[in-house]
């Protein structure tokens, strides 16, 4: 197992753990930034939530663009099958959280799981066939 799937294997344990009230204290520590009479204090969760999120996107976007522009995408057919792969692994949980939820206060939160797939979506193509591009996913 690669060293980078122990974070996600840990991650959900922790706060469900004997642990959960150092793992709140975590994310409630409070972190601040001041450049001259201009500051900002906000707790890890916010830092994390809205700055290093909206880089990750940012990053993950210009890569998409560069793959799409310059890269191993540039032509439709090496295109194709990683799209197909990214729609379906957005709209195949959406579907199904909808549909086990359908008819309960729960079935509004179908955008949780569509946009928390990513992942999977971009790893399984290069999974099933060798000459699809790999995005950095471990076969």
């Amino acid at each position: 197992m690669p060293s980078s799937s122990w974070p996600a294997l840990w991650s959900p344990w922790w706060p469900n753990s004997p642990w959960k009230n150092a793992y709140e204290s975590l994310w409630s520590t409070r972190l601040s930034l001041r450049i001259g009479d201009a500051s900002v204090s906000e707790d890890l969760r916010h830092w994390v939530n809205e700055g290093l999120m909206a880089l990750f996107f940012l990053v993950v976007g210009l890569e998409i663009k560069r793959e799409l522009v310059v890269g191993e995408l540039r032509g439709w057919r090496t295109a194709a099958l990683p799209t197909l792969a990214a729609l379906g692994g957005m709209v195949v949980p959406a579907v199904l959280y909808t549909a086990v939820n359908l008819g309960r206060e729960g079935a509004r939160g179908w955008g949780i799981p569509m946009a928390t797939a990513r992942s999977p979506s971009e790893c399984w193509p290069s999974w099933a066939r060798a000459s699809t591009p790999r995005f950095g996913c471990s076969s």
